[in-house]
């Protein structure tokens, strides 16, 4: 017993040691390679860009430190579909020349470069990669690591200790089993020789003197030869192992013989078993049954024998009990229980997973139990039990009498249910199959609910809400009216921006809550999906009750909300269709409800509207128009016109601000104000803005270098991912200066996507572009604007200019924005001028430049160069 302590301490000690080393190893050899590796690869793509930068410096003008966009496309910023990367250029005084692009997460690794010019640093290149893919893939594999650990600390540890238990019980057996085979070999004796003849078992000698076995005639039968044919009916004990007996059992059979030699009693009797070789070359095996004879001295002198070939009934043997352990394996690894009845109704046989379900201790069931004796075990042992035994033993009963197969669900009372299902077998008796269906009934259950809910708010959703409107609608009364509310949130985007989306759903939640309890118990809600929601009002004669209803939801729905310590608070917008004057037709129905509620939200928000006729032929004609507008798109069937913007003091056209214009093959010239709303709604002003882009930038190439080029960008734009890369693309493809490209923008961009917004504006200014805001006053917050970025340009809005110089606030606004202006260095135009009064009045405070009717109405691009020739003498004049 202490020495198996001690082994197993010894083995515990070993498995801890490999699984600590494994646990370890795995996180530091990925980290190290995959350090060594990076740094490697960013070293080389430093040295790589310092070449190109050299390259460049030399080849051209010393001032390359304010070259950047040059210095950007050498470097290729940004790199495409490879780990972000940031690469910084330095000076020789470590002040950064080029760092486009964004901070990488922290840690950071950098690898630098010198820029050198034959044998002098100019300046260093650097390379920085965040480390956080690393630190995640070394926490990763520290967690394999540690799997593997414990997977090697178990396998070590437990499967040796097993195996030693196990073969020292077996030797336990077998020696037990020996003893009792001697007794018998004892008893049996006296009738050994007859027994020999009948079971044509072999019978040997051996003479211990003289080392020689003598064998009869059967004998060599069991090895299928005979005397003749190995040289007699004697050979030494050395011939007889190389001929007979197999290569791995000759120690075996040593053993036994030394063991007899060495017995001290005289009534020695061993049997055994060993592998043979037959004459053929093939393998079996015997029983070998031994004795010995002693002299009077006591000493040894013979051994006799017994040998019969067993290996027919090894086979079966082994046979049998590999079909019993894949019959118990498969039993015992069914997902469902298993049992067999006799034609008595007594259990024959069960598997381990019918215990499970039923919750029975092993050992408790056993063969020959009737059903109601196994039913009673659940309630002995305190388990759940037969909600109805006496349904289930009729089932039984009348299966017995009529033989058919059937299945039933059994409920018990945990709550559980079972679906049991049975078979008869063709000698009589059955086999019943058992399945716990407690979780697939619940899962069919909420998959129901969930076809036909929400999984947010458990509102009735789309499918569920169409199903009930329509029979609400077939069911109607010829003096009944049913009203269909379409609710939408106002702001509700905002507040997801700002708090995030779970405060978002959380605030959905506290919506549908309000309006369960604004509505009657057979009015029906519903959400159809992010913010909308729908009411059906049943039924009712009176639209006073439905506008009460309608008021009732917009200042329940629109009161604050406390979600997670935040006040929230959103508006509520609501569509009305009635059924049956508007229509019957449950989609038809929704789409008028739609079209009111686009209106409703078109006033402002925060409103009802019902609907009307009219609203459907607006949408129609706006649905017409953006069909069109997309085939414009592939058609090209938009034209660039330009209109001058002069500069006051030297009275010469400084630029034109481009403006399109949709050649239109039935309606003819499409006003922008026309389909530009439609394309912002549609998102169809990204690629309009990029062709846009890129004509106006084509043309500009062709004018006066001393003339410059204004694009107006939406804020869709700004929310694309293709900004910058459309911008660089546009003026690379034109050969237009970035200096020579003026892009304006509204406050609507900054008020949307502020953030972003800023940072794709400085990337452009950074290229070279002028940036310039337009409509300057007429929003929220410009004078902030103009401290969180430096603008160019700043176009004061025509309903300022509109009023001078009658209007003494709209002069006092004019020379505000002039003197800020001035005072930050940023140019001011003046739009929409149209007399000579507004222009004196202008120049009076000190605008920049003007641009407006009263020197030209926007003109094809063929027109520019006759403009450009005759300029414009009215600022002459003025000047």
């Amino acid at each position: 017993m202490m020495g198996d302590r001690v082994l197993k301490k010894m083995v515990g000690t070993i498995a801890l040691s490999i699984a600590a080393f494994v646990a370890i190893a795995a996180p530091a050899s990925y980290f190290t390679v995959n350090y060594l590796h990076q740094s490697e690869v960013m070293a080389f793509k430093a040295r790589l860009t310092a070449a190109r930068v050299a390259q460049y410096i030399y080849a051209h003008d010393e001032l390359w430190q304010y070259q950047q966009l040059r210095l950007a496309e050498l470097i290729q910023l940004p790199e495409r579909g490879e780990e972000p990367l940031r690469h910084i250029i330095y000076d020789l005084s470590e002040r950064p020349v080029l760092d486009e692009d964004p901070a990488l997460a922290g840690p950071v690794m950098e690898r630098r470069a010198p820029i050198l010019i034959g044998d002098s640093v100019v300046g260093y290149t650097a390379v920085q990669r965040s480390m956080t893919p690393d630190l995640y893939g070394t926490a990763l594999a520290a967690a394999v690591g540690l799997v593997l650990g414990f997977a090697v600390y178990f396998a070590v540890r437990s499967f040796p200790l097993r195996a030693l238990d196990k073969a020292l019980g077996a030797l336990q057996r077998s020696e037990a089993s020996l003893a009792e085979q001697n007794e018998q070999l004892r008893v049996s004796e006296a009738k050994l020789s007859d027994a020999l003849g009948m079971a044509r078992a072999g019978q040997w000698e051996y003479d211990f003197a003289t080392d020689r076995f003598t064998f009869n005639d059967n004998f060599y039968r069991i090895f299928r030869t005979t005397a003749e044919a190995v040289g007699g009916y004697t050979m030494t004990s050395a011939d007889y192992a190389r001929r007979f007996v197999h290569p791995d059992d000759i120690a075996l059979v040593g053993a036994e013989i030394k063991a007899a030699i060495e017995a001290n009693d005289p009534a020695y009797r061993r049997e055994f078993e060993h592998r043979i070789v037959y004459a053929d070359g093939t393998f079996g095996d015997i029983s070998v049954r031994i004795s010995i004879v002693k002299d009077e001295h006591g000493r040894t002198i013979k051994s006799c024998g017994v040998n019969q070939d067993i290996t027919e009934r090894k086979r079966v043997q082994l046979a049998l009990a590999e079909s019993e352990l894949k019959l118990t394996a498969a039993l015992n690894n069914m997902s469902h229980g298993l049992c067999m009845f006799d034609a008595d109704g007594k259990l024959v046989i069960f598997n381990a997973r019918f215990l499970e379900i039923y919750g029975l201790a092993d050992g408790r069931l056993k063969p020959g139990m009737t059903t109601p004796e196994m039913m009673a075990l659940g309630g002995i042992d305190g388990t759940a039990e037969d909600v109805d035994p006496d349904g289930t033993l009729g089932v039984q009963a009348n299966f017995l009498r009529d033989g058919k197969a059937g299945s039933m669900i059994q409920r018990l009372s945990d709550g559980r249910s079972i679906a049991i299902s049975w078979r008869p077998k063709p000698e009589g008796g059955f086999v019943a199959i058992f399945e716990d269906i407690t979780e697939r009934l619940s899962a069919e259950a909420k998959i129901q609910f969930l076809a036909h809910h929400d999984a947010l708010t458990h509102l009735p959703n789309r499918v569920a809400f169409y199903e009930r409107m329509d029979e609400v609608v077939d069911n109607l009364r010829r003096d009944e009216a049913v009203a269909v509310l379409s609710l939408d949130l106002d702001h509700f985007k905002g507040v997801n921006d700002t708090l995030g989306h779970p405060i978002g759903d959380r605030l959905l939640q506290c919506v549908a809550e309000r309006i369960r309890h604004c509505i009657r118990d057979e009015d029906i809600v519903a959400r159809l999906g992010g913010d909308e929601f729908a009411v059906v009002q049943v039924p009712t004669g009176n639209p006073s009750e439905i506008g009460a209803l309608a008021s009732r939801l917009i200042e329940i729905v629109g009161a604050p909300y406390e979600i997670d310590g935040h006040q929230v608070v959103v508006g509520a917008s609501i569509g009305i269709a009635m059924a049956p004057s508007d229509s019957d037709v449950p989609d038809v129905l929704m789409k008028d409800a739609d079209l009111a509620l686009y209106r409703a939200k078109a006033e402002g928000g925060g409103v009802y509207r019902f609907f009307e006729i009219e609203m459907d032929t607006r949408m129609q004609a706006r649905r017409v128009l953006e069909l069109d507008l997309r085939k414009a798109i592939v058609n090209a069937e938009f034209e660039m016109y330009y209109q001058p913007i002069t500069d006051i003091k030297s009275g010469r056209i400084s630029s034109f601000e481009a403006l399109i214009r949709w050649h239109h093959p039935e309606r003819g010239i499409v006003a922008p104000v026309e389909f530009i709303p439609v394309a912002e709604e549609t998102g169809l002003i990204v690629p309009v803005g990029e062709w846009i882009l890129r004509q106006a930038c084509k043309e500009a190439a062709g004018w006066p270098d001393n003339v410059t080029v204004a694009v107006n960008l939406s804020p869709a734009q700004f929310k694309s991912k293709n900004l910058v890369p459309t911008v660089i693309s546009a003026l690379a493809t034109s050969g237009l200066p970035a200096s020579r490209l003026e892009l304006e923008i509204t406050e609507t961009v900054l008020v949307q996507e502020s953030d972003g917004a800023f940072e794709l504006l400085h990337q452009l200014r950074n290229l070279g572009i002028r940036i310039a805001m337009d409509d300057f006053g007429t929003g929220y917050s410009s004078l902030a604007y103009l401290r969180s970025f430096p603008f160019d340009k700043i176009k004061i809005d025509q309903s300022f200019i509109r009023d001078l110089p009658a209007k003494k606030d709209s002069v006092a606004i004019v020379r505000a924005v002039v003197g800020l202006s001035s005072s930050l260095g940023i140019t001011t135009t003046a739009e929409g001028v149209e007399t000579r009064e507004q222009l004196e009045s202008v120049a009076a405070e000190g605008c920049t430049e003007v641009q407006g009717y009263l020197f030209s109405q926007p003109k094809p691009a063929s027109e520019v160069a006759r403009i450009l020739r005759e300029q414009n003498p009215a600022i002459e004049a003025v000047a």
